[in-house]
């Protein structure tokens, strides 16, 4: 359990400052990506951009503090199945744009990208209920 544990912390540690960072670069070209998912509108997506990369950032961080692994796997989870879901909608509506993961050169949004997110989501859930509430003592009876 140790080695997924360090696994998972240093995986989503370097996901969120890769993310974070490459969003935090491009303000502008980010703020396009979350426009062209049409989930937004343009003023929402201007804002979101900035204020999306700072918690990925953050999330990085989190991630290299042990007593705050709760709360960076909760919010991980939450952004993922976010992010999967209004890429399973971009995908549906037949978009054809990128993903905006990692940049200027991201490949378009498929089904395996959203595949990944929830992939990604799970291994939270899991860190959560496995290690995270395990180790705070505080794991459900299932008797």
């Amino acid at each position: 359990m140790k080695v997924f544990e360090a696994a998972f912390r240093w995986g989503m540690c370097a996901l969120w400052f890769i993310t974070g960072m490459s969003h935090a670069w491009n303000t502008p070209r980010f703020s396009w990506h979350i426009l062209e998912y049409g989930v937004v509108g343009a003023d929402l997506a201007i804002a979101l951009a900035p204020l999306l990369s700072s918690i990925h950032l953050v999330l990085g961080t989190l991630f290299l503090l042990r007593d705050r692994l709760f709360f960076a796997s909760a919010l991980s989870f939450f952004l993922l199945v976010g992010y999967g879901i209004v890429g399973a909608i971009a995908v549906t509506r037949g978009l054809q744009i990128s993903c905006g993961c990692l940049g200027l050169n991201s490949p378009n949004i498929s089904w395996t990208h959203i595949a990944i997110n929830f992939t990604l989501a799970l291994g939270s859930a899991i860190y959560l209920r496995f290690i995270c509430l395990e180790s705070c003592g505080e794991t459900p009876n299932v008797n």
